[in-house]
């Protein structure tokens, strides 16, 4: 029975010891690859930041005099057919303005009142006149955000499949060069972004006689990325 257990003992130690002789003589072999790929698309949307502020010696004044403002602006949305849910207000703010004369601590001698609106245009040959528009209903700022299509997620996942078709052509050919074939893939990594949009710029202080301005939105550029690791086998003779 003592010598039986020692004997088991024993073919336990060779065999833990044989594990890297055997994994030496059959060593895995792997090859790591990118894929990328690109889909353009032309917008369908974007998004538009209005900025109201208004100045007076008490809150209530500073208010009523944005609310006349907000109204008019809130009104292009009728006028661009811009749909209810396209239309938000984003932030509302009242600040004191403090002053101090000499050494005499601050005094608060009027208030801002800040209103910013989002609107979301479909129709991006409005987005012109709607800026202009804008800026003649006593608006103080306006930003354009990045372009938008509503076709993102359909075209990013067709993009993403390209990206991993791409990495397998590559790895197969890469393979073929060194005379083996790829085997089934151990791991994979996706990374994707949008890009483009040319969205951007900011115009302040609006005067009611400035001319319109011509905007490029250029095509938003759906791009993915993957980092594929494949099993490398010996080519079958």
């Amino acid at each position: 029975m003592h010598t039986r257990a020692l004997f088991g003992v024993f073919s336990f130690v060779l065999l833990w010891f044989a594990r890297p002789l055997m994994a030496e003589d059959e060593p895995y072999r792997s090859i790591t690859v990118t894929g990328s790929a690109q889909t353009a698309v032309e917008p369908d949307g974007v998004l538009v930041e209005v900025g109201i502020s208004t100045h007076d010696e008490t809150a209530a004044k500073a208010k009523a005099a944005n609310d006349v403002t907000s109204k008019r602006v809130f009104g292009l949305a009728e006028e661009f057919n811009i749909k209810a849910e396209d239309v938000k207000t984003t932030s509302v703010r009242l600040d004191p303005i403090r002053r101090r004369k000499s050494f005499r601590p601050y005094e608060i001698v009027g208030y801002d009142f800040e209103v910013e609106i989002s609107f979301r245009l479909t129709d991006l040959s409005q987005l012109e006149s709607f800026v202009d528009r804008v800026a003649k209903s006593g608006a103080n700022s306006v930003y354009i955000g990045r372009f938008q299509s509503s076709q993102y997620e359909k075209l990013r996942a067709e993009t993403r499949l390209k990206a991993v078709k791409a990495a397998h052509a590559k790895a197969t050919a890469l393979a073929e060069a060194l005379g083996m074939k790829i085997g089934k893939p151990s791991r994979i990594s996706e990374d994707s972004s949008l890009l483009g949009g040319m969205g951007g710029g900011q115009f302040e202080d609006f005067d009611e006689d400035d001319e319109g301005i011509t905007y490029a939105h250029g095509k938003i550029v759906i791009t993915a990325e993957v980092e594929v690791v494949f099993d490398l086998e010996a080519a079958s003779q």
